[in-house]
């Protein structure tokens, strides 16, 4: 019953905040990928090195946009709802603890749709055996 409670205080506290940042990435950044890829209707050959500067390109294209775009969008949206609430001392590390996770899995899901992405254009290439 404690747990409980504990439960449902704590998630209330960081919901309102945790529901705009989740639209944010939605809206601005979960289509984004590390990778730039080749059309895969272009049957053009592409040159080993253009492909690579293009990968770099994009990596570094991707993360100027998190560092500079979203990093700034997340700290106002976590600033507005830190002062819009009444968190007691204890509720403060719970709320900042909610939104470093659900950042991170943000960034997580980036990387990993990235490389999915990457394995599966390659896999296009595979010989049959």
């Amino acid at each position: 019953m404690i747990a409980r409670m504990l439960i449902k205080e704590n998630l209330s506290i960081f919901s309102p905040t945790t529901m705009r940042l989740m639209d944010l990435w939605d809206r601005e950044y979960s289509h984004e990928l590390l990778v730039e890829l080749p059309d895969p209707l272009n049957n053009t050959p592409v040159h080993f090195k253009s492909f690579v500067n293009a990968q770099k390109e994009r990596i570094d294209k991707i993360k100027k946009l998190l560092c500079e775009n979203w990093s700034a969008n997340c700290l106002k949206i976590i600033e507005e709802g830190r002062t819009n609430s009444d968190l007691d001392k204890e509720q403060v590390p719970v709320f900042y603890e909610g939104i470093a996770v659900l950042m991170s899995k943000q960034l997580r899901t980036l990387i990993t749709d990235s490389i999915d992405k990457f394995v599966n254009f390659f896999r296009k290439f595979k010989l049959d055996e």
